[in-house]
């Protein structure tokens, strides 16, 4: 039988754990108003800042599970939300933790992934610049011998969905001063595709943002 002491220790904690989550859930429906949503947008900055690694399971499942079924403005601030876990705003126990779980890094790359192809251009470009900056930190960590971030952006240049490749080249260019220590046959693939996206958006391909125009706040 566990200790009073012990006992109640762990019941607070749950406590604090339910309180941190409702706030959360709190934050994405004020992200779904027009009237709470640029208030909810900072309230979920500085929950990522108070962030602790406990917290990060339940944290990933509420801003993973971002659909079409929210408005634009949610969809775009979860994606921002998530990038910044990679960044100094999270501490660096998050930072660490987050980075040494490929379960996690996985997850939000494949959800950076699915909002690059989101109907409206702003959630696509914010979704872009986040797994630059993922891709960037990935790859100054040095865990992987194989950057996630990176991977997943070459492999949507290699889809037939414009928006998708456009989304992955802007995030390619956005990443690429910070991929050091490169394998130089991977190093002359990312340069060739770098290329390969200028003349792309060179030869007339910015309509494929035409959704912005809907992604009101909504």
């Amino acid at each position: 039988k566990m200790p009073p002491l012990r006992q109640a220790a762990s019941s607070q904690s749950i406590e604090v754990k339910g309180k941190k989550k409702d706030r959360l859930l709190l934050i994405l429906t004020r992200l779904n108003d027009r009237d709470t949503q640029r208030p909810a947008a900072e309230e979920l900055s500085i929950f990522i800042q108070d962030l602790d690694v406990d917290s990060i399971p339940y944290a990933l499942t509420s801003l993973c599970s971002t659909g079409s079924d929210q408005k634009v403005y949610a969809r775009k601030e979860c994606a921002r939300a998530l990038g910044m876990l990679f960044s100094e705003a999270a501490s660096p126990s998050v930072r660490e933790a987050v980075m040494l779980h490929a379960g996690h890094v996985s997850r939000i790359c494949n959800q950076m992934k699915k909002l690059m192809q989101d109907a409206d251009s702003t959630v696509r470009d914010t979704a872009a610049v986040s797994l630059a900056g993922i891709c960037r930190a990935m790859q100054a960590s040095g865990v992987y011998a194989v950057n996630p971030a990176l991977r997943v952006i070459l492999d949507s240049l290699s889809e037939h969905k414009k928006e998708l490749v456009a989304a992955a080249c802007n995030s390619l260019g956005l990443a690429a001063p910070g991929l050091n220590n490169l394998d130089p046959n991977l190093a002359k693939d990312i340069i060739r595709r770098v290329v390969s996206c200028g003349t792309a958006s060179a030869g007339g391909s910015g309509g494929s943002g035409g959704s912005g125009g809907s992604g009101g706040s909504g």
